[in-house]
Formats: C-alpha cells, structure tokens, sequence
C-alpha cells in the first residue's frame, strides 16, 4: 500500500526579489561597460585608419624609390621635373636628392642619397612619411 504525503503549499511570503533601484544599479554599471567597450572599438577603427594610411605612402614612397634605383645612375638629377605628383590623396613632394662623394662607410666613391616624401591630410593634420635611400654608381 502506498501512502500519498500531501503537504500544504503555503502562500510565498517571503520578499527575496529584486528591488528597483537595484535592478537601476545593475543596468548603470552594464551601461559604463558597454560604453568602454565602443570607446574601444572607436579608438581601435581610427588607429587601424591611421596604420592603413601610413602603410599606402611609405608603399608610395617605396615605389617612386625602386624608379630612382632603375634609372641610370647620372640621369637621377634629371628626373625630377615630373613633381611633385598627387596620387590620391597622396602628395609626392619633389625628392631631395644630395650627391656625396666623401661618405667614408660606403666603398664608391660617388653616391646620391635620395628622401622621397610623401605627405596627406588626415582628420585636418598633415602627416608625412619620408623614405630614403643611397644610390650608388657602380
């Protein structure tokens, strides 16, 4: 024979919920976090505009210096009535190119050091990269 225990359910009495203002206080602090969170992402889409930016000139500045190191060495002086170019938003300033005939690190006696810049705008800031190399005549 099996006995059935029946229980009395009795009313709930006791108020272990949530309060208002507690459930506020919960919500402020997820909104601070959230908050930090965009900050973060903001923050990390304008570095990552930056980066993109600087990388497409000194790309620029390196692809201007491989011409340079193409051309014959006595015509480098020769070359430079092309700048400055716009390539964008890109400026390519005229190089500067310095002839040196007393560089003691280097063996050749005759060599040309060449600074390629190239300069943007960006959020209203000028920004450049400049780029240089030894050309050597052989």
């Amino acid at each position: 024979m099996i006995h059935k225990v029946l229980r009395k359910v009795e009313p709930f009495t006791d108020n272990k919920g949530f309060t208002m203002i507690e459930v506020l206080i919960a919500m402020a602090i997820f909104l601070i976090g959230f908050l930090a969170v965009g900050a973060m992402q903001l923050s990390s889409v304008n570095g990552n505009a930056k980066a993109r930016m600087r990388t497409e000139a000194t790309a620029i500045a390196a692809q201007h210096a491989e011409r340079f190191l193409a051309m014959n060495f006595d015509n480098i002086d020769g070359s430079l009535g092309d700048y400055p170019i716009v390539q964008g938003p890109f400026t390519i300033e005229t190089p500067d190119i310095v002839s040196r005939t007393d560089t003691p690190e280097l063996t050749a006696t005759n060599n040309r050091t060449i600074n390629i810049t190239v300069q943007w705008k960006q959020k209203g800031k000028d920004r450049r990269v400049t780029y240089s190399l030894v050309a050597v005549d052989i």
